[in-house]
């Protein structure tokens, strides 16, 4: 019997000041049109704490999924930034690369029986989740994201600094927000 394949995402941290990290966390809350029936849920696969699960906050070595809904014939594209301002892509990822419109309205990353699992780790502070689900063509978004973030890694850090990201999805949302709807997550990560 062969075990599944799997991989631990780990949080890129880049040394900005805290201010820093946390404006931009700012920033990726507000990013975007509101939600418009477009929801994720933190759900807890093995973690330390059910009840701290629960409640938002999470221990390194906890792993995690995201439930989505309201994401029929949506693409989806999810982006991780932490306390410290670093951004990172989680989905596609190497073992889930092509966004394609999802069947069903709803979703779970990473799947069920999926080739990878989402482990927390990095520096204690808060972290924010940002979906961007596309109801129409996402070739323009993830060119947009192939070009900010190292598709070379299994689960790809921006190639720049938070703010380049964030002002290329600000400038893309402008030009090309029909069609595009976002949601949040917030959650801590506590030793």
């Amino acid at each position: 019997m062969f075990k599944p394949f799997s991989i631990v995402v780990m949080a890129a941290f880049l040394s900005l000041p805290v201010q820093a990290g946390a404006d931009a966390l700012a920033q990726l809350r507000a990013l975007g049109p509101a939600p418009e029936g477009l929801s994720i849920e933190l759900r807890a696969v093995d973690v330390q704490s059910a009840s701290a699960a629960a409640d938002g906050v999470l221990r390194p070595g906890d792993r995690i999924a995201f439930s989505l809904s309201g994401v029929e014939n949506a693409t989806l594209f999810v982006l991780n930034m932490d306390a410290a301002g670093a951004v990172q892509m989680i989905y596609p990822n190497r073992f889930a690369p092509r966004p394609g419109p999802q069947p069903d309205a709803l979703a779970l990353i990473p799947a069920e029986r999926a080739a990878y699992v989402l482990e927390v780790s990095g520096e204690p502070g808060p972290e924010v989740i940002k979906v961007f689900a596309l109801d129409g063509d996402a070739v323009a978004f993830d060119a947009l994201l192939s070009k900010l973030f190292d598709r070379t890694v299994a689960f790809p850090p921006a190639k720049g600094g938070s703010e380049d990201v964030l002002q290329a999805l600000t400038r893309f949302i402008a030009d090309n927000g029909a069609g595009l709807r976002t949601a949040i997550l917030d959650y801590r990560i506590e030793r």
